[in-house]
């Protein structure tokens, strides 16, 4: 095995492990609300004219109303004044997700799923393709540092 194929491969598990840890960061949160969120009710306050899938909605957590935005295609046909379930989560009221939480975790962890795979191929087929490219480019630049 070549000093470059071993480059390669540490490389490699480098980029799986980057991709690991950031679909883990991504899911968490999602993970979270689904198991700890509190469903309350909330109002819809008004629909976005520039952007007709956002909506703002408002809701009452001990005595504190706390207004955010959402997305309908979290939530099925909207108008304003109709009322919809939100779930918060009981250690900051304020970070709250109006939806099915179960198909935000599910999309999250596809995503995850996705670039788990995806990133380290593209680092392992992809990248030993246009190393040389990449060091002709920096000898151009600096031609001194270009051994």
């Amino acid at each position: 095995m070549t000093i470059a194929t071993v480059r390669l491969l540490i490389f490699c598990w480098l980029a799986l492990l980057f991709s690991v840890c950031t679909g883990i960061v991504s899911v968490l949160p999602a993970y979270r609300m689904n198991s700890l969120g509190i469903i309350c009710p909330a109002k819809v306050l008004c629909l976005s004219l520039e952007k007709p899938e956002v909506f703002q909605y408002s809701y009452l957590v001990n005595g504190i109303t706390y207004q955010h935005f959402g997305f309908q295609c979290n939530v099925p046909a909207l108008q304003v004044g109709s009322n919809i379930d939100v779930h918060y989560r009981p250690d900051q009221p304020e970070i709250s997700y109006a939806g099915n939480t179960a198909k935000q975790l599910e999309n999250e962890i596809v995503v995850a799923l996705m670039s788990s795979i995806f990133i380290p191929l593209a680092v392992c087929f992809v990248l030993p393709t246009h190393i040389e490219p990449i060091r002709e480019f920096f000898r151009l630049i600096h031609p001194a540092s270009g051994k």
